[in-house]
């Protein structure tokens, strides 16, 4: 008999935006969370992991953290949150996830693929031609089947 597939929630950890941040606005002025969830999928064709959360860097160092909103986000995520120590918890080693399927490619979703260094990742294709377009030259000839092979 064929096992079945089951779902993991790897313990989800949140974001907290600035009130005075616009993606954040809220009438009480109150904190604006956001859900940076975790999934693991055990399947007999490999399992895989969707997303991987963040970097420990960035748990550590919320400093790292680049881009137009990095004076007005905060993680809420501390060093046993990471992906490996969650799939410890769990049971599994990080090679256990086959593949990792990424929902895009923003740090607090894709921030932990360093850690996870046997997985072959799925980006969508449109996260995949934004972070590498055409126009980029790697000056490399074998480029194209390094990046084919790393993502």
């Amino acid at each position: 008999m064929t096992p079945a597939m089951q779902l993991y929630t790897v313990d989800p950890r949140s974001i907290v935006l600035d009130p005075t941040c616009a993606m954040a606005a809220r009438a009480d002025g109150g904190e604006y969370r956001i859900p940076v969830p975790v999934f693991l999928v055990t399947r007999p064709a490999g399992n895989a992991l969707c997303d991987t959360g963040m970097d420990p860097l960035t748990i550590k160092r919320p400093e790292t953290i680049r881009g137009p909103l990095k004076d007005q986000l905060t993680p809420d995520v501390k060093a046993d949150d990471r992906i490996v120590k969650q799939l410890g918890k769990n049971g599994f080693s990080p090679d256990y996830a086959s593949y990792v399927i990424l929902s895009h490619l923003h740090s607090d979703h894709a921030g932990g693929m360093r850690l996870l260094p046997n997985a072959e990742f799925i980006p969508q294709r449109a996260e995949r031609e934004m972070a590498m377009p055409e126009s980029v030259n790697l000056s490399c000839e074998a480029a194209d089947e390094e990046v084919d092979t790393i993502v």
